[in-house]
């Protein structure tokens, strides 16, 4: 089961080769280190021609990655 990443911010990137992208800065809570309760954070690249998704602050998503290569991200869902 996936669980949903909250979007706490973006940025617009351009590489070396001119190829456009928009980077994700993540959280999402976690339970079961010394204090209780924690955070993990996570940041993610993707290409907006290959993925249709628009960030905005708050949404939760699930970020489906390429079976051969996690690194590639296929689609993003808007799930809140």
């Amino acid at each position: 089961m996936e669980y949903p990443w909250k979007v706490v911010g973006w940025e617009k990137t351009v590489s070396e080769k001119g190829t456009e992208g928009c980077r994700l800065y993540l959280e999402q809570p976690i339970s079961g280190d010394a204090d209780g309760e924690g955070v993990a954070c996570g940041r993610v690249w993707f290409n907006p021609e290959h993925v249709k998704y628009t960030p905005q602050l708050g949404h939760q998503i699930i970020i489906i990655t390429d079976d051969r290569n996690r690194n590639i991200v296929n689609r993003i869902i808007v799930v809140g």
